[in-house]
């Protein structure tokens, strides 16, 4: 379960789980931030500008209670009368991503990467629906492009450890998260994914450490305590895994975990290693 951006305001989603089966990020999560004003933005023109903002607005407040393909025909109508509009296209693909249609979003963030001026959440959408839709070269890409418009924004450092990660890169994926963490030292889904992925690449007593930490804090997550599971099960502390476990979990949960984590231990190569824990669902919703 790694983590990547956040989208409309909800709790980040993950790519895969480890006991979250509705949480998408590899983080928030899931991609940007809920759509700007576009009187803010670039590229609209004065003219249609009160047709944009009412579609915009109206967009937004559908996506807001959970409705996002309204939203999306809206955004959609909001980039058909202002094509060049990079705003549009980008709330569209959020739109889309949060109602899991990620090819399509796809489509839409990399319409808005090609404006004038494309404005990093157009990457880091794209970025993020590419990693979804498993093409995960291509989403580093993106989120290296991301990073050079917005270096001072710990989202892209997300979904580019998510990326490196997925490529079996865990030295990038972890300078990566390092680099997040310098701008937002609290975050948690920097933090998860910087703990699962010292885990996976067996630096198990880091992982413990920097893990314990995490789930110390008083709102730690069930996604904390089973990442914190897994590097137990690894390290081969099963009983102290099985704790952990046990707060979110019954008993037949806890030893389909354990077999899960067993076996993704038990695999060498770096990539399926990483991509097995990927795709691991326990079951669990939150």
């Amino acid at each position: 379960m790694f983590y990547i951006a956040r989208l409309f305001g909800n709790r980040t989603k993950s790519v895969g789980a480890i006991g979250l089966a509705t949480a998408l990020m590899l983080s928030a999560c899931m991609t940007t931030e809920p759509a700007s004003s576009p009187a803010t933005g670039a590229n609209l023109t004065s003219n249609a500008q009160p047709t944009i903002d009412a579609l915009m607005a109206a967009g937004t407040e559908r996506a807001a209670r959970g409705e996002f393909m309204t939203a999306a025909a809206l955004f959609r109508s909001a980039h058909e009368a202002s094509p060049d509009a990079s705003e549009p296209l980008i709330a569209l693909g959020n739109a889309l991503s949060a109602a899991n249609a990620h090819r399509d979003a796809a489509t839409a963030y990399e319409k808005a990467s090609k404006v004038t001026n494309a404005r990093a959440e157009a990457f880091r959408g794209l970025g993020n629906a590419r990693i979804l839709l498993g093409n995960y070269d291509a989403a580093r890409q993106n989120f290296l492009e991301a990073v050079e418009r917005a270096p001072d924004d710990w989202r892209n450092y997300l979904g580019l450890g998510v990326a490196y990660d997925m490529l079996g890169l865990g030295d990038s994926a972890q300078l990566a998260y390092r680099q997040g963490l310098e701008i937002d030292p609290e975050n948690a889904d920097l933090r998860l994914n910087f703990g699962l992925s010292l885990a996976l690449t067996d630096q198990v007593d880091l992982a413990l450490r920097h893990l314990g930490v995490l789930v110390s804090k008083e709102q730690a997550s069930p996604q904390a305590r089973q990442t914190l599971a897994f590097a137990y099960t690894l390290s081969g502390e099963e009983e102290t895994a099985r704790q952990w476990l046990a707060v979110d979990m019954d008993v037949a949960e806890i030893d389909r975990a354990i077999a899960s984590f067993q076996a993704i231990g038990d695999i060498e190569d770096p990539v399926r290693r990483a991509r097995a824990m990927n795709t691991t669902n326990l079951s669990l919703t939150e």
